[in-house]
């Protein structure tokens, strides 16, 4: 390997110590997503289906083709969780189902908050599994934060984000832990649940992100007069939250 890239810039042998310090680790990752793709074709044959196979070798080749320069543990992890989708719809394969790996991972599309709100709360737990070890792309959190009127750093940081991991995710088009933004679109699918289910003729044009920015910053009689957002850095918090508003929508909580 005389010539290996990084990105879309050319390493290659050079006099120059530093190019040489990125070179090393760049074929290192090269050599690691070899290994990691064997993994998962060996995975796919397992379940039985040549064809199978070919399908998540191809989602393989689009995944892996832009992780070569991204940290070995977060490599690993993206490929785990190919791994397992490959297994469980293997299964699905061989009871005929036909269906694609790539139809199956849920993804975000900028200013589709809404859409992307309520696919949370409707696919099976599996796919919410994979967007929360692959993560959500980080425009989804700037998104929500202009619909909330709250900035972008403070929303990351409650949600368990540091400012500089947030902002540096964002410049550069990366994933944002999924758990946090899985956590934040449900929320958001509640508050919008709310709006739909009223009769009352101020819910036209209701603006439920709008409303959900605020009243995370309420503190919260059943939260013991906490805000809703001193909680939503961790699990735990992010499920009291959730049963509250959810309570809230059905009328149990008043």
């Amino acid at each position: 390997m005389s010539n290996q890239y990084l990105g879309s810039r050319p390493v290659g042998k050079s006099k120059s110590s530093k190019a040489v310090h990125v070179a090393e680790p760049t074929v290192a990752y090269v050599e690691k997503t070899k290994h990691l793709r064997s993994r998962i074709k060996a995975s796919a044959r397992e379940e039985g289906s040549k064809q199978l196979a070919r399908e998540i070798m191809d989602k393989a080749d689009m995944l892996l083709g832009g992780l070569s320069s991204k940290p070995r543990q977060e490599l690993t992890r993206t490929v785990d969780a190919v791994i397992s989708r490959a297994k469980a719809i293997g299964t699905q394969g061989k009871k005929g189902s036909g269906q694609l790996l790539e139809t199956t991972l849920l993804s975000y599309t900028p200013g589709q908050s809404d859409a992307f709100a309520s696919a949370v709360n409707s696919v099976p737990p599996m796919q919410l599994l994979e967007a929360e070890r692959l993560g959500v792309d980080a425009i989804f959190l700037e998104d929500m934060a202009r619909r909330m009127h709250v900035s972008y750093s403070y929303l990351a940081e409650t949600l368990g984000i540091s400012k500089a991991t947030a902002a540096r995710k964002l410049a550069n088009k990366d994933k944002i832990d999924g758990s946090a933004a899985i956590a934040l679109a449900r929320l958001l699918a509640i508050a919008q649940d709310m709006v739909d289910d009223s009769t009352s003729p101020d819910a036209k044009g209701f603006d439920a992100a709008k409303w959900l920015g605020q009243w995370i910053e309420r503190p919260q009689a059943s939260l013991g007069g906490r805000k809703p957002a001193e909680l939503l850095d961790t699990p735990t918090g992010v499920s009291m939250v959730i049963k509250l508003l959810g309570a809230i929508r059905s009328g149990a909580y008043q």
